[in-house]
């Protein structure tokens, strides 16, 4: 039997067809595809139980970002605040939750990050550090307490608390809190160095023109107050001499940052 001749509209389409994956690929160019992108649902079961700590971190991060409607946004911020919670959940996967809550800036969500944060379990210096940025990233002042208790000479963490201290914002001002400030002044005292320069940034973060002054006296005698042990410890360079400019060089620089901030605010 005769098979029946194809139309002549389709012999044209599949040639043209044909023309456009040869010279595609005589331009070297390959077919590119379309990723598709999984609903709030699918993604909060990964987050949740997925097989893989890598595949559970990507679903977290994809929800940190805004959803398309009140109800999926509400199980995206839940989602998070559980696995934040988790305690059998993988670490990455933990911190990738907190952060993913900092980048919402929901101050709903604080009182989770912070249990986390001040679990008297050990936690890993990686859940810390995410817990203290989204704490700073949601810059609500309520977190202060959580972040104070960080600041102490054993935490490794201690310095990045003083930081994100800086990025605590009155709701009514816009401004670093007077309180938080003064904490900050404070730690610019501290024998451990590391607290001293945590509080460098975070003053150059926030500080207005009471952190200023405070800065520029620490820039007059940037070793005042630190014991000799602790120079030794955190303070040497390669051939055992104490580098002032350790907190000297970061304490000019944000000494610039505040005094161009005061200039564009007057």
């Amino acid at each position: 039997m005769w098979k029946r001749a194809k139309s002549p509209l389709a012999v044209l389409i599949l040639a043209l067809s044909v023309a456009a994956l040869i010279s595609a690929l005589q331009s070297g160019r390959r077919p590119s595809y379309q990723e598709v992108e999984l609903g709030t649902e699918h993604q909060a079961r990964l987050a949740r139980h997925g097989d893989e700590p890598r595949e559970r971190v990507q679903s977290c991060i994809a929800l940190g970002r805004p959803k398309d409607t009140p109800e999926e946004d509400e199980l995206a911020r839940l989602t998070l605040k559980e696995t934040v919670l988790d305690r059998e959940a993988p670490p990455t996967v933990v911190a990738a939750a907190a952060r993913s809550l900092g980048r919402r800036r929901d101050p709903a969500a604080l009182a989770a990050i912070t249990q986390r944060l001040e679990d008297p379990s050990a936690e890993p210096t990686m859940v810390k550090f995410a817990a203290i940025r989204a704490v700073g990233d949601i810059g609500d002042p309520k977190g202060f307490d959580a972040l104070a208790r960080q600041v102490t000479t054993e935490n490794s963490v201690a310095a990045d608390a003083a930081w994100a201290m800086g990025r605590l914002r009155d709701t009514d001002t816009g401004r670093i809190p007077p309180h938080v400030e003064e904490k900050l002044i404070e730690y610019l005292w501290h024998p451990a160095p590391k607290i001293r320069i945590g509080a460098i940034y975070g003053l150059e973060t926030g500080g207005t023109e009471k952190g200023l002054a405070a800065l520029r006296e620490l820039a007059k005698d940037p070793f005042h107050r630190l014991s000799q042990a602790a120079l030794e410890v955190e303070l040497e360079d390669g051939l055992g001499r104490p580098t002032p400019d350790l907190i000297l060089a970061p304490c000019r620089r944000a000494i610039g940052v505040i005094e161009a901030r005061i200039g564009s605010e007057q």
